[in-house]
């Protein structure tokens, strides 16, 4: 696969299946003006905050071509 999305296809993570539980239970959509643009979550009584530009960061997609509002 040649493909820039093979990294986010392919990951081979450890998935905590508790910390995953935790994040899920908890987890609410922050939008702005009816705009969703983040999912934050408490999880371990730490806050994790999730936003597609820290999404295309991690996997490497943050090149020009992918804007995020």
């Amino acid at each position: 696969m040649s493909s820039k999305y093979k990294a986010i296809l392919t990951a081979n993570a450890p998935i905590y299946q508790d910390a995953f539980r935790d994040f899920w239970a908890n987890a609410e959509i922050q939008s702005q003006k009816k705009v969703p643009y983040a999912v934050t979550s408490i999880v371990g009584g730490t806050l994790v905050q999730i936003f597609p530009s820290s999404i295309l960061t991690m996997f490497g997609l943050n090149d020009q071509g992918m804007k995020v509002n």
